[in-house]
């Protein structure tokens, strides 16, 4: 059984804004025996890699959240939560997995709401990513690879899965993995906005987005993503960016 453990990543010290905040008091509504467990500035380890410190000294706190909720779930198991993660019904359900995770609108992995049982395999090689790795490039750049490419390169060569976009749960036994539709943990749609609720739904994602700045690649797609939907529609916008991926 995964573990009532609510883990909840904070590292700018900085007050929680007003999204955030709401996010967070509904965790203790919908999850009132669940334990919420915060990681702050001062819950990095010695053991942590440089890239955690690296990312925390230029104030990328998303990034170094990236490496604290896989360590979290490794070492002590529970559901971690991004901040701007919304509860709106009980999680007890999913808690006999060994582990799960969602995925958003369009099919991609979303580890904004991720559960496992204390010593996954899979997130522990999800976790050797970060062993001797630097954030802070020799070039002056940063190593910005987001958390769920990670996984899903992970999870496609270390393991072999074929994470093709489903409209149902799938469940990879030889890992001990159950993935789930965008309804249940992400029914909004981050370029959209439009959230679209089903009986499903446990969770919505809200996409605060205050680590992506202005002007960065990500930002840049994020943006062409927006429009192509915006000009498409959803099913065509799918069918557009999956065929682009393939030319890569």
């Amino acid at each position: 059984m995964i573990p009532k453990i609510v883990h909840l990543c904070w590292l700018s010290g900085d007050p929680y804004p007003d999204l955030i905040r709401q996010c967070v008091d509904s965790w203790s509504r919908h999850l009132p025996d669940y334990e919420i467990r915060l990681w702050d500035a001062a819950s990095i380890g010695d053991d942590f890699p440089q890239w955690v410190s690296e990312a925390t000294s230029v104030r990328k706190y998303a990034f170094a959240a990236d490496f604290i909720r896989l360590y979290a779930l490794y070492n002590l198991g529970g559901i971690y939560l991004d901040a701007d993660v919304q509860i709106v019904g009980s999680l007890n359900s999913f808690l006999t997995a060994q582990s799960f995770m969602g995925r958003e609108t369009g099919g991609d992995l979303e580890p904004a709401v991720i559960g496992a049982v204390p010593g996954q395999p899979w997130i522990k090689s999800c976790l050797d990513y970060y062993v001797d790795r630097p954030f802070l490039l020799a070039d002056g750049k940063m190593d910005t690879k987001p958390l769920p490419v990670i996984v899903g390169e992970t999870l496609e060569s270390a393991y072999g899965l074929d994470l093709t976009a489903r409209s149902e749960i799938v469940r990879y036994d030889e890992i001990g993995l159950t993935l789930y539709p965008d309804d249940f943990f992400s029914p909004k749609n981050r370029f959209s906005g439009k959230v679209n609720l089903s009986s499903n739904t446990v969770a919505i994602h809200h996409f605060d987005g205050q680590w992506v700045e202005k002007g960065t690649a990500f930002y840049l797609k994020n943006t062409i993503h927006a429009g192509l939907l915006r000009t498409f529609g959803s099913d065509r916008y799918i069918s557009i960016r999956d065929k682009i991926r393939k030319l890569k």
